[in-house]
């Protein structure tokens, strides 16, 4: 029986662990336009910002002394930096079906 329980546990770890790490790398966002001087680092990786790059929960915005960047995220809403900024994106949930909504930057 104990045999049993542990593997069927395992089963369920199995399928649940892979959703939620695929669940982290889901786009909340888009660049739409942006200058040489912007990249994006995530998961510490230093990555050249470029149109039509995807945004995702956890990436760091950053803009240099001639940067600027244009992106649009899933709820629609629209954030511009200008140069020598910074963007964390924390959180981002948009259920609005099931009332769940999140935006947390830093």
């Amino acid at each position: 029986m104990k045999l049993v329980c542990i593997m069927i546990l395992s089963a369920v770890l199995a399928l649940i662990i892979p959703a939620v790490a695929f669940a982290d790398t889901e786009p909340v966002g888009i660049i739409k336009s942006v200058t040489e001087d912007t990249t994006i680092i995530r998961d510490g990786k230093t990555h050249r910002a470029t149109p039509g790059m995807k945004v995702l929960k956890g990436d760091l915005i950053k803009t240099g002394p001639g940067g600027s960047v244009g992106m649009i995220f899933e709820d629609d809403t629209v954030i511009s930096m200008g140069p020598k900024s910074e963007l964390a994106i924390e959180e981002f949930l948009f259920r609005p079906v099931e009332n769940k909504l999140a935006f947390v930057v830093r």
